[in-house]
């Protein structure tokens, strides 16, 4: 008797059937422990950004990296790159940090892996809220002298459209440029899903470093463990100076 060597065509679909089965339910699986990952990996470039501040505080007089206004890198406004121009707010936190991170301000240590843009941004910004709002207006603080340090915000992911250049975001201007320099002192960065404009980077929500140098994710604001303000418990809309 001849031994039968091949499928015929029944079996061949039944088998295909089974893979395509097979696939639509690993496929789910594989994005999620994708988005877990990409999650994991953006806490812990936001530890090593909170890392360096600290290091760069312990040469600066215990004080963070000033935040400025817009910067681009390599190649920077002359309007804004100018130190002896009576408007000169410094070069940029992400400048600053470049030797205490070992990357340049265009580094993948700030570009989150979430973000759906390539070529990527920078995609963190720094807190400034309650420095911006004192006068005369602040560029620095003591991270000594926050009595909420593991509620104050230092840092997180930037959601607002208006930090990045189009089509993404709302920024125009040509070319695009994209700010390394993000801050949240005159505009918030920080949106969630269900704010206007916001989104969450991750699944699980924005990823957000605060000042004792622990990151978590949230799907939303939370007053009762994040704070704008470093020596009292208040969102970005009600910051005082004091």
């Amino acid at each position: 008797m001849k031994r039968r060597t091949a499928f015929n065509l029944v079996e061949l679909l039944v088998v295909l059937a089974i893979i395509a089965l097979l696939m639509s339910l690993l496929f789910p699986a594989l994005g999620k422990v994708r988005e877990r990952s990409q999650t994991v990996q953006c806490l812990s470039q936001l530890r090593q950004i909170g890392i360096a501040i600290y290091n760069y505080s312990v040469e600066n007089r215990g004080q963070t990296p000033a935040w400025s206004a817009v910067h681009f890198y390599p190649t920077d406004p002359p309007y804004q790159n100018n130190p002896f121009d009576p408007n000169y707010a410094g070069p940029g936190w992400p400048v600053l940090l470049t030797r205490y991170i070992g990357q340049r301000p265009d580094g993948p240590i700030y570009s989150c892996p979430a973000f759906p843009l390539d070529p990527p941004c920078s995609n963190y910004f720094i807190e400034a809220r309650w420095m911006y709002l004192h006068q005369p207006l602040l560029r620095t603080i003591k991270l000594s002298s926050i009595r909420e340090s593991s509620r104050f915000i230092l840092a997180g992911d930037c959601t607002a459209p208006v930090y990045y250049p189009r089509l993404f975001g709302t920024t125009t201007g040509s070319p695009a440029q994209d700010d390394i320099d993000k801050d949240d002192g005159a505009t918030k960065c920080l949106l969630f899903s269900g704010e206007n404009g916001g989104f969450n980077m991750h699944f699980s929500g924005n990823n957000v470093l605060f000042s004792d140098g622990h990151a978590a994710t949230f799907k939303a604001f939370d007053p009762s463990l994040m704070t704008y303000n470093p020596h009292a418990s208040q969102n970005w809309d009600d910051v005082t100076s004091e």
